[in-house]
C-alpha cells in the first residue's frame, strides 16, 4: 500500500509540473503575440561612457516611425513576425523581421565583420527558453538571443546579451567598431512595449582582446493603437508577401549548406536589400507572379554576395535605407 501512495505522489507531481509547464508555455505565447499589431514607435540612443578619455562621445539619436508587425505562427510551434515602415500610404518599406522558437538549439553567432558561426546550444540551456532570430531587411540572419519570459508584479520581462553586427543607423557612418555587443530588454503591457537597450561598441580584431569603444543607452517604446491606422502597411505585405516567402524559403534552404554565412554587402555597386528590393518590384508587377522564377532570381542574387572564409576580413561599408530606426 505504501508503494502505491508514494507512486500516487510522484504521477500527481508530474501532472501539476506538466500542468505547469503548459500553462507557463500557452502564456508566452499570448505574450509573444502581444508584440504583433500596430505600434506608434519612438527610438532613442545616447551614448554614456567610455574608457578613452579622447573619445568624443556622438550626438543623440532620435526618430519615430509608424509600424505594423505581423503575426505568423507557424506548424512547427514559431511565430513569424515581419515589420512594415509606414512613411505614408504612397511610401512603406519592409523593414527587419523576427522569429520566435521554443527550446531552439540551432542558432547563428556573430564574430565580426559580417561573419556568422553555426552554434549548436546544449538542450539542458535551452529548456523553456524563446529564442528571439532577428534578420535584416534582406532576410539574412542579424542575430539570436535566447531566453526565458519572466512575470512578475503584473510585467512581463525578456532579456538577452548578444553580439551583432552594426545597427542601420550607424552601419554607413561607424568604422571605430565593428561589434554591438547588444542587451537587449524587453518590457511587455497590455499598451505595448518597451525595448530598452544597453550596449557596448567593441573594436574586435582576431588574436586580440575586444577593446571597448563606448557604451551606449537605448530605449524605444512601443505604443500599440488602432489596426485600421496601419491600413496602408497591411495592404502592401498581403500583396508582397508571396514574394518575400520566397525569400525566406531560399535562405532557409541555402543556410545548412553554408560552413559559415559571410556577407560582401557591395558587389557591382549594388547592395543585396537593392537587389531583393528590385525584384520586388519587378515580379509583382508582372502578370501571374511565378513562384519558381523568383526562388532562382533571389538565389542568384544572394550567391553574389556570399564570400568565404578565406576572403578578406575587411568590413564592408553600407547604405542605409531612407529610415534607419534601429
Amino acid at each position: 500500500m505504501k508503494k502505491y501512495t508514494i507512486l500516487s505522489v510522484i504521477l500527481l507531481q508530474f501532472f501539476i509540473q506538466t500542468q505547469a509547464q503548459t500553462s507557463n508555455l500557452e502564456k508566452d505565447k499570448e505574450t509573444i503575440k502581444s508584440l504583433c499589431g500596430c505600434f506608434d514607435v519612438d527610438f532613442k540612443y545616447k551614448e554614456t561612457f567610455s574608457a578613452s578619455k579622447n573619445y568624443k562621445p556622438k550626438d543623440v539619436y532620435e526618430t519615430g516611425a509608424l509600424e505594423w508587425v505581423s503575426y505568423e505562427p507557424q506548424p512547427d510551434g514559431s511565430v513569424r513576425m515581419q515589420h512594415i515602415l509606414i512613411i505614408d500610404s504612397s511610401m512603406i518599406i519592409k523593414h527587419w523581421r523576427e522569429d520566435w522558437s521554443f527550446e531552439n538549439p540551432n542558432i547563428y553567432t556573430y564574430d565580426k565583420n559580417y561573419r556568422w558561426t553555426k552554434t549548436k546550444v546544449d538542450a539542458a540551456k535551452v529548456k523553456g527558453t524563446w529564442t528571439q532570430k532577428v534578420f535584416e531587411v534582406d532576410d539574412r540572419p542579424q542575430y539570436d538571443g535566447v531566453a526565458t519570459f519572466s512575470y512578475f508584479d503584473d510585467k512581463t520581462l525578456w532579456q538577452s546579451t548578444v553580439d551583432a553586427p552594426l545597427p542601420r543607423r550607424e552601419y554607413s557612418k561607424r568604422t571605430d567598431y565593428n561589434v554591438l555587443n547588444r542587451g537587449n530588454r524587453l518590457y511587455i503591457s497590455p499598451t505595448g512595449y518597451l525595448h530598452e537597450q544597453d550596449n557596448k561598441k567593441i573594436k574586435r580584431t582576431t588574436g586580440e582582446k575586444d577593446t571597448l569603444i563606448v557604451d551606449e543607452k537605448g530605449v524605444n517604446i512601443y505604443k500599440k493603437i488602432e489596426e485600421s491606422k496601419c491600413q496602408a502597411g497591411i495592404d502592401w505585405w498581403q500583396k508582397n508577401k508571396v514574394y518575400w516567402n520566397d525569400v525566406r524559403t531560399v535562405w532557409t534552404d541555402l543556410l545548412p549548406t553554408l560552413p559559415e554565412l559571410a556577407i560582401q554587402f557591395t558587389v557591382e555597386d549594388k547592395k543585396l536589400y537593392e537587389r531583393l528590393f528590385k525584384l520586388n518590384e519587378d515580379l509583382i508587377a508582372e502578370k501571374k507572379y511565378d513562384s519558381k522564377k523568383a526562388k532562382e532570381e533571389i538565389l542568384k542574387a544572394i550567391k553574389l554576395h556570399l564570400i568565404t572564409a578565406t576572403d578578406t576580413n575587411k568590413p564592408t561599408k553600407q547604405t542605409p535605407l531612407k529610415s534607419e530606426t534601429y
